[in-house]
């Protein structure tokens, strides 16, 4: 096989892709040649028979640029591919899926989000398969779809023996921007509710505003902090490193993941795999919590409801076998390899 691939950003740094170099890498592992065109170029170290291209965002480039470089490289690179990776922008499959059609390649879509709109449909047509973490990241009826969970590089969350918890004191954590649909104030609601228990926690949100309107809705999250009295309780970190992130994991006793029912949220899964248990207001976890479910799934802006679920845990005995259920479930549904396989398996059939 020889592979195309199209995506936002090849960055090892990048705060929220930076999981796609390690995708890559492994695909790497499984064709002759991989061409990718990203959108930004950053820093990434790639095995021999990989080369990347850049539409240019990173120097700055125009709409206009991105568009020219993108058919040049498509028409260039043509004889050095056969078949075509499109990560999670459907409009590469818009503006070119009838050139690739034409060229005889075949085309796969990888798509995580509870959104449909035109462009996604139209990328689904032009698409020989599509691929998803679950059903409810893709919400499409079509032969086409194939749902193969998230890709997640699991030894880099993996506990670390030194890094030990103190459940007396915990750290409960949310992660990801901060932005309307992560429903944070829900978050902030419950850690009020909490400490007026006496029950002794860190609230923390890891993560930033990326957009104008998340920049207006943290400041909303900050006066709520601020009016609920509770600036010593919950911390905004800002953006952070992946490397941070996992540092937060190794301390935290417990996580919170605030996004409605859709796609299977990634954070949750490296939580998983880092041993720190999140409790979640996406269902489509239920099948994978298993007998936990109940402990760790709730309705979506029950803020009484979640910050009952919170003391429930802290307060459980038994949250070593939760943790330790938690880290084989994440290794054996969601490791980088098992998944990039499933998608080589699916692609080969098409």
């Amino acid at each position: 096989m020889r592979l195309l691939i199209t995506t936002q950003s090849l960055d090892k740094n990048d705060p929220v892709l930076a999981f796609f170099h390690r995708w890559v890498e492994e695909f790497a592992r499984h064709a002759e040649r991989v061409t990718v065109i990203c959108l930004t170029e950053g820093t990434h170290s790639l095995p021999p028979n990989v080369r990347v291209l850049t539409l240019g965002k990173e120097a700055r480039a125009s709409r206009a640029q991105y568009l020219s470089r993108l058919f040049t490289y498509a028409w260039r690179e043509r004889n050095n591919y056969d078949t075509v990776f499109v990560h999670m922008n459907p409009e590469y499959l818009v503006l070119l899926g009838w050139f690739w059609r034409l060229m005889g390649k075949t085309t796969a879509l990888w798509y995580t989000h509870r959104e449909v709109n035109i462009k996604l449909r139209v990328a689904t047509f032009f698409a020989n398969v599509v691929f998803s973490a679950s059903p409810f990241s893709f919400r499409i009826t079509t032969a086409k779809a194939r749902f193969v969970g998230h890709g997640v590089e699991l030894t880099e969350w993996t506990p670390n023996a030194l890094a030990l918890r103190d459940d007396a004191n915990p750290a409960i954590i949310t992660v990801g921007r901060i932005t309307p649909i992560k429903n944070c104030s829900t978050f902030v609601e419950a850690a009020r509710m909490l400490r007026e228990k006496g029950i002794p926690a860190q609230f923390v949100l890891v993560g930033g505003a990326h957009t104008e309107t998340d920049k207006a809705y943290e400041k909303e999250i900050r006066a709520q902090i601020e009016r609920s009295g509770l600036s010593g309780n919950v911390v905004i970190t800002g953006m952070v490193s992946p490397i941070k992130v996992k540092e937060w994991y190794q301390k935290a006793s417990l996580a919170v993941n605030l996004t409605p029912p859709g796609g299977l949220d990634k954070v949750v899964i490296e939580a998983a795999a880092a041993g720190v248990p999140t409790i979640t207001s996406n269902i489509a976890f239920t099948e994978y919590f298993k007998e936990f479910a109940d402990n760790l799934v709730f309705p979506l802006n029950d803020a009484p409801v979640l910050s009952a679920k919170i003391e429930s845990f802290l307060k459980n005995p038994d949250r070593r076998s939760i943790r330790a259920y938690l880290c084989q479930m994440a290794q054996q549904e969601f490791s980088v390899e098992g998944v990039v396989g499933k998608i080589i398996e699916g692609i080969e059939s098409n």
